[in-house]
């Protein structure tokens, strides 16, 4: 740790990303000034999501542990219903008495059961009705006297599967919903078409043989009809037991489902009144607040002057649109019908650039539709109440009796309001924060949104407080404690590895003068944005592709650079044509030693720093550098209004995503003076919060002598400066950027950390002077200190990776597949006996090289012959499944078959005795899970001397019941003449000799015995591309191979020093 005359002022430059951060100190005697890097690192730590964040295809870690669970949980539910009812049926002398306390027992019961009516009442042979027994049974209910045992058996039948019961706040998806209720319509319908009263009478009407019972969407009060039928029907022919008391608590037993858990605890508070809770988004106060802060922050952008704010009358007219008609795009809202503006007039939210419509009042859009005309003639204190209440329903049936009777809907309407889904999730502020906002405080004077103001300022001067710098802390405390619930997962994970790495930072170097941060876009992005950004680059990929393929075709270029596709897709979406000239571009000139048209920038890039394709259309060589030139289209051709108006209607022509916002930069009669600048403020919700987080060091973004300490940059300009500076060649990527190496990061961190005012102002100055050197975008960049380049190589080469350490027991246990409990023997092709275990294989899934493993020889033969059927290549469909026979006639589908698998097992679930842990009815045989941890052991010869190490992985589950027990989870005790050298885990690092003698620091990346597997430190590809042959990534290492290489333990600190570990 430096002490504090040893500290120099500095900047600290955060790359951070959703699995690492990148670092960087640099000395900054004044400010935007850098002198020298004092240092640099990358810290990285597995994602806090799973699945792949970028396409918007991610989940939290624990999303798979719950969607287990809750099927387990179900699971015990149904079979704890069953139980009680069974119970109750044999107290009411409905069903004979039996032993019911475990599962198998239950099951052994109930075969019984079956059998012994099977004998009473089926003809024997008859496989049909040996199927629909308790269907029969139901069906019968309705007509005739039914023997008390017989009724009880139905009774229970009707609670084995109860139906679907539509909860309004528990479906994922309306689609999921969907599907689910055209299931119950349809099969509603074929139940009226037959003639049937119930659905037990329907189904057992139905040849199961031909037509699968099973697998339907059938409805909860389908089964409730059925129960009050029978029972109405069988209550004469047994008045003492079907008494009101018993039906009451039968129906109780088949019929109860208990609420949902109330989740109001997890709803956020809100940012400005203490303890108050987020206000839904449904929630009418919330839409109005939407509707004036969009409509505040509308900008009208003339194509001949600068932008400015609806007019009072404007503004009016837009409010009352999104109030009564909804959405609103904003071609419509430029429209005739709407605002009437001028030809080539663009609307703008500041802040948000890529919006293209409003939304507007959707809670009272949907409800419009239910209510009527009758919904606008209520007041607005009604219409609120009648909203937060239909948010507080769980039971679409209740809402439904609630709207017939209090809001007078008839039975159609209210039905519809039942099954309405209103938008889903919370605000940031409570009801009476959204009120003040909206409304002002008259007493004080201030007006609020609706009278005009803009959020920022209504905030300002109704809250205050939420504005006042805070007292400057020492250390950055935990996130929870600072910004409360952080409800995405993955900026949860990066923020907390954030506060480590900085306050790490901050305890050696002491707190920076400023930090400047940029946020990677998976972070900054919604799921749905990232959906749909995934969607359009695959799209947006296959046109290159396509470009490709046309550029190898027809301009004969074998290996057409990224450049080179770039002019193929801009000559499609001109159409061939220049938009300056009106030449046609044959495709063949945009390529070779000497194009015939350049790739131009709109706006002038010197200007505008924008070197994206938005920027970008092609342009006659001549003509843009004797005309064009630095300008923009206005300022090189309005002067000559009839040639200006024939640009237009060329890029009015343009196809493409872009050709719409290319055709107002095209109209723009003046760059924006804060284009550029705005590059370095991401306004981006993620990015905020970690500036706000890290601004906690001085009490605010801006301390108390009004000087910005921390900046958040959009990413637009790091690229262009880390490319200048020759930062691409650091890693010996022959001049790109390369993602293979983590240190790309601490790169980015070191132009992140030189970024700001000044070094745009170097960059726009290098741009202006690009042609005279003949350069194609920026002139010569000098260096921000002599030996700049030399400073920084030095540096990343000595950067040590390091990884965030994890050695928790939590994590799958074992594999989900449950295998059977007694070890098979078979013998092999050579005739030697293999043990294996039975488990469970659907056939649809199985190949003909599989057949040979089913354990049954004459369901083998079946199945063999049904796949050859099945994978024949013929046009007719996909033959029914092979049949069993059993004893009784009946016909059984072979859907599943046991096979063998030989594999190692562990019993789970074992009963706890005095005598020790003892197979019981819960016990299960599976293959366990991910190892833990590895022991590295040395075994020592009679001198002390180590002559060999041996590694012993130890696999989660046993880990874990080592500590169930309350045994150390690391055994330490291997005999003698034998000791432990060291544990390794994920993510742990050993130093190795490479094969120069040198020292080489690799990370832990899984555990095997005998084949541990180890990364370079710095090696960043996925494990796919690990896993490719040749890619030289994965160091395999056994526990004699560690030895033989001189292994020790190490750690590496957040900061990437490497101290020795020992464990």
């Amino acid at each position: 740790m430096k002490s504090l005359a040893d500290r120099k002022p500095y900047s600290l430059g955060l790359d951070v990303g959703v699995a690492s951060i990148g670092w960087a100190v640099i000395e900054e005697p004044e400010p935007n000034r850098p002198a020298a890097l004092i240092r640099s690192g990358v810290h990285a730590f597995d994602e806090g999501v799973e699945g792949d964040i970028e396409s918007g295809r991610d989940e939290a870690r624990g999303a798979a542990r719950r969607q287990a669970r809750l099927p387990r949980r179900m699971f015990w539910r149904r079979q704890r219903r069953k139980y009680k009812l069974l119970r109750i049926l044999q107290r009411a002398r409905l069903l004979p008495d039996g032993v019911i306390g475990q599962p198998q027992a239950m099951h052994d019961y109930l075969l019984k059961l079956d059998a012994d009516l099977r004998r009473a009442h089926l003809a024997s042979g008859d496989r049909i009705a040996a199927h629909l027994l308790p269907y029969k049974l139901r069906a019968r209910a309705l007509d005739q006297a039914l023997t008390p045992t017989e009724l009880g058996r139905a009774f229970y039948h009707l609670a084995q599967r109860r139906g679907f019961l539509s909860n309004r706040k528990s479906m994922k998806k309306d689609e999921d919903e969907g599907v689910v209720k055209q299931g119950i319509l349809e099969l509603a319908a074929k139940i009226q078409a037959a003639g049937a009263r119930t659905l037990g009478e329907y189904f057992a009407g139905l040849d199961p043989e031909a037509e699968r019972i099973r697998k339907r969407w059938t409805a909860r009060q389908m089964y409730i009809d059925e129960f009050n039928a029978i029972w109405q029907a069988q209550a004469p022919h047994h008045p003492s037991i079907l008494t009101e008391a018993f039906r009451s608590e039968l129906y109780r037993a088949i019929f109860f489902q208990r609420p949902l858990k109330s989740a109001s605890h997890l709803i956020g508070r809100c940012e400005l009144v203490p303890n108050a809770r987020r206000a839904a988004v449904a929630d009418r106060l919330f839409q109005k607040f939407r509707i004036l802060q969009n409509v505040n922050n509308l900008e009208v952008l003339p194509s001949d002057g600068p932008a400015r704010p609806l007019s009072a009358e404007e503004r009016a007219k837009v409010i009352s649109a999104l109030t009564s008609e909804g959405d609103m795009t904003f071609a419509r809202l430029r429209g005739k019908q709407m605002l009437k503006l001028p030809k080539g007039t663009e609307l703008k939210v500041w802040g948000q650039d890529e919006e293209k419509k409003l939304p507007g009042h959707r809670t009272d859009e949907k409800l419009r539709e239910v209510f009527g005309e009758r919904w606008d003639s209520m007041s607005d204190d009604i219409r609120d109440a009648i909203v937060i209440e239909i948010l507080s329903f769980e039971k679409p049936q209740a809402l439904e009796r609630r709207a017939i009777k209090a809001w007078n809907l008839d039975p159609a309407k209210a039905k519809e309001l039942s099954e309405l889904r209103l938008e889903q999730g919370y605000a940031a502020h409570s009801r009476k924060a959204l009120r003040m906002l909206i409304d002002g405080d008259k007493e004080r004077g201030i007006p609020g949104m609706q009278d005009g103001t803009r959020y920022g300022t209504a905030r300002r001067e109704l809250f205050p407080e939420s504005f006042k710098s805070s007292e400057p802390v020492d250390r950055l405390p935990p996130l929870k404690k600072a910004m409360g619930e952080v409800r995405n997962p993955a900026v949860e994970r990066t923020l907390t590895e954030l506060r480590k790495l900085v306050n790490e930072i901050v305890r050696v170097y002491g707190k920076p003068q400023t930090i400047r941060i940029e946020l990677a876009r998976e972070l900054k992005r919604a799921r749905k944005e990232r959906e749909r950004l995934s969607k359009e680059n695959a799209a947006r990929e296959k046109l290159r592709a396509k470009a490709r393929a046309r550029i190898l075709a027809e301009a004969g270029v074998q290996e057409p650079r990224r450049s080179d596709i770039e002019k193929a897709l801009l000559w499609e979406e001109c159409e061939g044509q220049c938009p300056y000239t009106g030449q046609s571009i044959p495709f063949a000139s945009l390529f070779g030693p000497s194009p015939q048209f350049d790739v131009e920038h709109i706006l002038p890039f010197s200007r505008s720093l924008d070197n994206s394709f938005l920027n970008k259309t092609l342009c006659a060589v001549a003509e843009n550098r004797d005309r064009k030139r630095n300008n923009t289209p206005f300022e090189a051709y309005s002067r000559d209004p009839k040639r200006y108006e024939e640009i237009l209607a060329r890029v009015r022509r343009f196809k493409g995503d872009a050709a719409e916002k290319k055709l107002t930069r095209f109209e723009m009669q003046q760059i924006p003076e804060d284009f550029v600048s705005r590059q370095l403020n991401d306004t981006r919700h993620a990015a905020v919060k970690a500036a706000d987080y890290l601004a906690m060091l001085y009490g605010g973004r801006t301390d108390a002598n009004g000087r910005l300490r921390v900046q958040v940059s959009a990413g637009g300009l790091t690229a262009h400066v880390r490319n200048e500076l020759g930062l691409n060649a650091i890693l010996d990527d022959g001049g790109q950027k390369t993602r293979e190496d983590h240190r790309h990061h601490a790169v980015d961190a070191i132009v992140v950390a030189m970024l700001g005012p000044r070094q745009v102002q170097i960059l726009q100055t290098a741009a202006e002077r690009a042609s005279a050197q003949g350069r194609r975008l920026f002139a010569s960049v000098e260096e921000p200190w002599t030996g700049f380049l030399d400073d920084v190589r030095k540096a990343v080469d000595s950067i040590n990776v390091s990884w965030r350490q994890d050695r928790k027991l939590a994590g799958g246990l074992h594999e989900e597949t449950n295998y059977s409990a007694k070890e098979h023997s078979h013998a092999d092709k050579k005739g030697q006996l293999k043990p294996h275990r039975h488990v469970r294989k659907p056939v649809d899934t199985m190949s003909e090289s599989q057949v040979d493993d089913i354990v049954d020889p004459i369901i083998r033969e079946r199945v063999r012959a049904w796949i050859a059927l099945r994978d024949a290549k013929t046009d007719d469909p996909k033959p029914p499944y092979p049949v069993s026979h059993t004893h009784d006639g009946r016909e059984i589908p072979i859907k599943t078959v046991r096979i063998r698998k030989t594999i190692g097992v562990e019993p789970v679930g074992m009963d706890q005795t005095p005598d020790g842990p003892k197979p019981g009815p819960r016990t299960r045989y599976v293959k366990p899970g991910a190892n833990h941890h590895t022991v590295i052991v040395a075994t020592l010869d009679k001198y002390g001397n180590e002559t060999r190490w041996d590694d012993y992985p130890v696999t989660r589950l046993e880990a874990h019941r080592r500590h169930a027990a309350g045994r150390p989870i690391i055994r330490k005790d291997w005999g003698e003449n034998r000791k432990v050298k060291f544990t390794l885990t994920r993510n742990e690092y050993l130093l190795v000799r490479d094969q120069e003698g040198g020292d080489r620091l690799i990370r832990c990346i899984s555990v095997s015995e005998g084949a541990n597997e180890f990364r370079l430190h710095t090696d960043a590809r996925s494990a796919t591309e690990a896993r490719k042959p040749g890619s030289g990534a994965r160091i395999g290492l056994s526990g004699e191979n560690m030895r033989k290489r001189n292994a020790r333990k190490v750690r590496v600190t957040m900061l990437g020093d490497v101290i020795p570990c020992h464990d």
